[in-house]
């Protein structure tokens, strides 16, 4: 067995190597196509050669007395009234064809207007009014051809008082060039959520391939639910989803939502991995999470409140879940010595950090950077946790193939390759009730003649040759492979169901034509010793009497001469 499980060993390394082997070829691939014989870009083929510029300079506040107050975009103006305020600039005397302006608005509505005549208005429509804030969209105004010298005013306004005052940069160009700028700038950020939301999709269809299997394990499923809402808080925060959607909700509402709903499978999977010794935390965990959806949802929908404003809930809810989840591995890992809690500990710890960051940098109003300091934990969590997964699950596997070997080595004869004893003895449990009264039901019992001799003169592995041969020989004459054992050093046994007489009859004429074929090709007299009967529970007080007349007839019967029945 020790020789089996060093086999097992040793293919498992093989296999890591293979796949050591295939990854540095692909990075090797991938450092050709990067450094390879033209590593610079050829404009001319790129689709982005026509350029937006920027309309930064040149702006003034217009103050509530009628004066203006020069200002440089971005900007965070200070002493502002509560209430609407205005930008006004002069548009360039020469604009490009179909010019249109480009601004992002954070919480904001946004009125533009060309010569006192408005051409855009952003954040009054009927589905947006039963919300507080417009939310942060990208606004694109194209301006009317006869604009080039004319003023422009931007009027702004948000009920927030984080954003009020906030005035983001804007840009004039084609809406073509204007597109690829904001790919170009944030496209990047749909990299890592797009990595976790494939791989969330990934766990999934592994968790419903493996539904009915051994392997089957929830946390896999909690795992992939967690990848996939962490995804779409990413995927909400990465200034893209008008790309893909034009609705309203979805744009300014998904990154609120998500990051409400991801903390939900991480607890569950934190509840199903690690709960043997710490306190049931992640019940009430769970419910809070659960209550502050529900009622954050309803107030924002009843316009009684913002998701922006109630994020502190969410925010001390997820704290306080990180305090606690820390001290309880902290406590599974030092007084039990929990490795897959040590394990959970290290990646967890990494993601806790830079949540703890990201946290600080939105209390601290760095709108600008959200999300970043959070990517860069979770692409450390997960290149950790994945280590550790990948590790677990090829444990898992070769403990799953240990396992198969020893359960075959249990009911397996491995000289024949058929079943053995403790297969015969629980299939007769099954098959030879007392309380099932049905004929049909025979056992057959086999022995090998004269086995120590073949040992002694022709060598064992002759003897192990004419016990492959007996077995093959019972199990071709009678067809029976699931009901055909090796019970015994040299003793064989068949079971029949739902079996007339004929049948077996047929069945023993078969097995002397096939020993007689056997016989004629070894140096030695092949040859079996056979006992059969049919199982009557009317007749028969206990199995054990009965197997006791089967053997009994077996060691009678040495060469019996089979009669075909009638």
């Amino acid at each position: 067995m020790e020789r089996r499980l060093d086999m097992i060993k040793q293919k498992r390394h093989k296999r890591m190597a293979s796949l050591v082997f295939v990854c540095c070829i692909f990075f090797a691939l991938c450092l050709v196509c990067i450094f390879g014989p033209s590593p610079k870009a050829n404009p001319e083929l790129g689709f982005d050669t026509d350029h937006a510029v920027s309309f930064c300079s040149g702006w003034q506040l217009l103050e509530a007395d009628g004066t203006m107050r020069p200002v440089t975009l971005p900007a965070q103006l200070k002493d502002l009234p509560s209430g609407p305020y205005t930008l006004v600039n002069t548009l360039p005397e020469m604009l490009m064809p179909a010019a249109t302006l480009c601004m992002r608005s954070s919480m904001q509505t946004v009125s533009v207007s060309v010569d006192g005549q408005q051409v855009y208005h952003y954040g009054d429509s009927p589905s947006q009014r039963r919300a507080l804030s417009p939310g942060s969209v990208w606004c694109l105004t194209r301006l009317p051809e006869d604009s080039g010298g004319k003023e422009i005013s931007i009027t702004l306004s948000t009920p927030l008082a984080a954003f009020h005052g906030v005035v983001n940069p804007i840009q004039l160009g084609s809406k073509t060039a204007l597109l690829y700028g904001i790919i170009g700038q944030y496209g990047s950020n749909l990299l890592l959520p797009t990595a976790i939301l494939l791989s969330g999709i990934v766990m999934i269809v592994l968790y419903l391939l493996f539904r009915f299997s051994p392997l089957h394990d929830l946390r896999l499923l909690y795992l992939a639910l967690f990848a996939l809402s962490v995804s779409l808080w990413l995927i909400g925060e990465s200034r893209m989803v008008q790309f893909f959607t034009g609705n309203w909700y979805v744009l300014t509402n998904l990154s609120y939502l998500a990051l409400m709903a991801f903390p939900l499978p991480l607890l569950l999977f934190i509840d199903a991995s690690y709960r043997p010794h710490h306190r049931r935390f992640t019940r009430p965990l769970l419910l809070l999470f659960t209550l502050n959806i529900g009622i954050q949802v309803l107030l924002q929908l009843c316009g009684v409140a913002d998701y922006f404003s109630m994020l502190p809930a969410t925010h001390g809810l997820i704290a306080v879940s990180v305090l606690l989840v820390t001290a309880s591995l902290v406590s599974e890992t030092v007084n039990y010595k929990n490795r897959e809690a040590k394990e959970a500990l290290l990646s967890l710890g990494i993601l806790f950090v830079f949540g703890f960051a990201e946290i600080v940098n939105f209390l601290l109003n760095r709108f600008d950077s959200l999300t970043r300091y959070l990517r860069l934990g979770i692409f450390f969590y997960i290149c950790v946790l994945g280590f550790f997964t990948v590790r677990r699950l090829l444990r898992y596997a070769a403990k799953a193939r240990e396992a198969q070997y020893l359960e075959q080595l249990a009911y397996h004869d491995l000289l024949t390759q058929g079943k053995n004893r403790n297969a015969y003895d629980n299939d007769c449990r099954s098959i030879f009730s007392l309380d099932d009264r049905s004929l049909g039901r025979w056992l057959l019992l086999f022995d090998l003649n004269n086995l120590k001799i073949i040992n002694d003169t022709y060598g064992h592995n002759a003897g192990d040759d004419a016990l492959r041969a007996a077995y093959r020989c019972i199990v071709s004459a009678f067809h029976v492979p699931e009901h055909s054992y090796r019970i015994g050093g040299d003793e064989f046994a068949c079971i029949l169901t739902d079996a007339g007489k004929a049948k077996v009859y047929a069945g023993l004429a078969r097995l002397r034509l096939l020993i007689r074929e056997e016989n004629d090709s070894f140096d030695f007299e092949f040859d079996l010793a056979v006992g059969f009967e049919e199982f009557d529970p009317r007749r028969h007080t206990s199995f054990d009497a009965f197997v006791h007349s089967v053997d009994k007839r077996m060691y009678d019967d040495k060469h019996l001469d089979i009669q075909p029945a009638e």
